[in-house]
């Protein structure tokens, strides 16, 4: 799948469902948008909505 980089140990990945009280924290990541096409190929299973980008400080900055 194109997650893993065995020789390095490099791994990514992230999976979450919706909770009324739930919260997580992740680092957000350019993507140009014409990548966007194949990121989407890739992580077909999932549903990938833009939400707002909230700093640790409370700010919201963006969506992403």
């Amino acid at each position: 799948r194109g997650i893993a980089n065995l020789e390095t140990k490099e791994v990514s990945s992230l999976c979450v469902e919706p909770h009324p009280d739930g919260t997580f924290l992740v680092a957000a990541f350019d993507l140009p948008a014409d990548e966007l096409p194949a990121f989407h190929a890739r992580e077909e299973e999932f549903f990938i909505v833009e939400a707002p980008i909230q700093e640790l400080d409370g700010r919201v900055e963006q969506r992403g």
